[in-house]
């Protein structure tokens, strides 16, 4: 299989580059809920040798172990993405879709971002950065209790992705176990920020089946994973422009788009961007369930300077660490890696409590 390197501009720090581009600190308009908006980040500078990638149009059989991730997309590059494949059911279209609990506090009552999360927040400080990429884990095992008295379900959404500077996507692996129900379901979750009720709404909500699994799935790092890209033009600027959400097909070899959305995210979502683990009725009342730890890998954002993703943590400037939220959490039941013992520093680790 074939790795192709590519270059960046700048000096390279911990994962990438440094001042490939300036622009003036913009007004922040934090996400509700989002808290320690500027702690002091967990990880530290370290030089490291530029990313590598599998080029766009590589085809790996279901099952096979990448050495390497996709090469973020970016459209400038690629050109389109592919389209959506006709047979891939999203329920939230479905007239009976029952949308599980997201956005702001109001819409069910939750506290927001949940009862319980923990990552990091990215801003446009240094550069306006127009998109964000990272590898997922997939925990098939993982198993939800039952829901709390008087709740509808439990969820995490794991890892969970917004780009910086007012991205309209949040791209989303979601477990789900509702009340009365048995098993937990996995879903691939895109939450449209720029859509109504006021505060967004589930635009793409897709079982992780057997069809999900054999395209787009691929161990790596020793776990199942899979990779995603949310991106818009690189202009120079991003608030109000349209974003795409994209996930990599290893049966076709391309980025294939789930979802595109344009216009401006109701103000409590504002410009800030983030990778994180949450959940909702989960962790209440310092309950703390063992769930199989989850990863996010490979973690980067789209450099406008030199047209790369260049790991988000070579820009401290960039991003904070956000929680810890919720008692477990804050109780140390819950730790949290970053980077991954072993692994580049542009990861992060969620032990719940197990590594």
């Amino acid at each position: 299989m074939r790795i192709h390197r590519f270059g960046v501009c700048g000096s390279v720090l911990l994962v990438g580059l440094a001042g490939c581009a300036d622009m003036r600190e913009p007004t922040r308009s934090p996400r509700a809920g989002v808290e320690a908006r500027r702690a002091v980040p967990t990880l530290t500078p370290a030089v490291t040798a530029p990313p590598e990638w599998l080029p766009v149009g590589t085809k790996v059989p279901p099952g096979q172990a990448i050495s390497a991730p996709p090469e973020p997309y970016d459209p400038a590059k690629h050109g389109p993405a592919l389209p959506e494949p006709t047979d891939e059911v999203n329920l939230a279209r479905r007239p009976d879709f029952v949308p599980p609990p997201k956005g702001a506090p109001t819409d069910t009552g939750a506290p927001a971002p949940g009862d319980g999360n923990r990552g990091f927040t990215w801003d446009q400080i240094s550069a306006p950065w127009y998109g964000a990429y990272s590898v997922y884990d997939l925990q098939l095992s993982l198993a939800l209790d039952p829901a709390f008295p008087g709740r509808d379900g439990a969820w995490v959404y794991a890892p969970t992705m917004r780009a910086p500077g007012g991205a309209c996507i949040e791209m989303a692996q979601v477990y789900q176990r509702l009340s009365g129900e048995d098993t937990t379901g996995k879903f691939f979750g895109l939450w449209d920020w720029c859509e109504s009720p006021p505060h967004g709404s589930w635009a793409v909500f897709e079982s992780v089946d057997e069809t999900f699994i054999n395209r787009y799935v691929r161990p790596y790092q020793s776990r199942n994973t899979y990779a995603v890209t949310l991106v818009t033009p690189n202009t120079g600027h991003t608030s109000g422009q349209c974003w795409s959400a994209n996930i990599y097909n290893y049966e076709v070899g391309g980025w294939v788009e789930r979802l595109q959305s344009c216009g401006t995210p109701y103000p409590g979502a504002g410009a800030v961007g983030w990778t994180m683990w949450q959940s909702w009725y989960v962790t209440q009342a310092r309950q703390c369930p063992t769930l199989p730890s989850i990863r996010a890998l490979d973690i980067a954002l789209a450099d406008p300077g030199s047209s790369t993703f260049d790991p988000f943590t070579n820009h401290p400037a960039d991003y904070s660490s956000s929680g810890p939220r919720g008692g477990c959490w804050k109780s140390g039941i819950y730790t949290f890696d970053s980077p991954v013992p072993g692994l580049a520093a542009n990861t992060w680790r969620a032990n719940t409590p197990n590594p």
